[in-house]
């Protein structure tokens, strides 16, 4: 897939020259206009000043962590589906030290793993920076994917908390014993509502910090015949999260 930059401003944030360049060379070639940061801190500086469409962080680096530079984008944001400015956010890691389901509960949109593919990363980029009702529609919900039905109509099961909706994703309640981490799904409940989607993280149940066993899922579709009704609900779910974490 071609993808355009075009007037995009796009913050990268790394302490290590190379990553740095290897992202700017790339995304420049599309048409992004690119500014560097080696820090947290010093990003979050150039953040005070200036508004960006996407800031692709480092987790781990000294004077400043990606983490703590994501939640002080996302908290300052609106965290609305369709209202808030604040700029998409990826993260890039080479450790285990943060999970995929507090970077994304955080509000992180996507959590890449070192060593990236670059290709790919770009190109997820991309789609992110698309409106989600845009991204969501065009996507074929045919093909390889794992079933995942589930007792009770899409709006009992929002009002039932067994599905928590956030602006990129939702959590599902339940014990799923067949899925793993980056496996394609499709949810359908009774209502007859599908939702294409990819497992992000798998979490078992946790008493001590009040976790219910689950799984957070990115939403990657959603069936023509429920599209306004599953849009609208995702759209008020006002949470600067991308995949809440139950």
């Amino acid at each position: 897939m071609e993808t355009d930059f075009s007037k995009r401003q796009i913050l990268i944030v790394d302490d290590e020259p190379d990553i740095r360049e290897i992202l700017k060379d790339e995304l420049t070639f599309s048409g992004a206009i690119v500014d560097e940061a080696k820090n947290g801190k010093e990003a979050w500086e150039m953040l005070s000043k200036r508004s960006y469409d996407a800031v692709i962080s480092d987790i781990r680096m000294p004077g400043g962590d990606g983490m703590t530079l994501a939640t002080q984008i996302k908290q300052n944001g609106k965290g609305h589906l369709f209202a808030n400015k604040e700029p998409v956010v990826f993260l890039i890691t080479g450790f285990a030290d943060v999970a995929p389901s507090e970077a994304y509960h955080v509000g992180v949109d996507a959590f890449v793993h070192k060593p990236f593919n670059l290709q790919s990363l770009v190109s997820s980029l991309h789609r992110a920076l698309l409106p989600p009702e845009q991204r969501w529609r065009d996507v074929n919900l045919s093909g390889n994917l794992k079933a995942v039905p589930v007792a009770g109509t899409f709006a009992e099961l929002v009002a039932q908390k067994k599905i928590l909706l956030g602006r990129g994703g939702f959590f599902l309640n339940g014990q799923f014993v067949d899925l793993r981490r980056d496996d394609n799904i499709e949810v359908s409940t009774q209502d007859g509502h599908k939702i294409l989607g990819i497992v992000r993280w798998l979490q078992p149940a946790d008493a001590q910090e009040s976790l219910a066993a689950g799984i957070g899922v990115e939403v990657l579709g959603l069936s023509n015949e429920a599209y306004s009704q599953m849009i609208n609900a995702f759209g008020s779910a006002a949470t600067a999260s991308y995949i809440p974490r139950k």
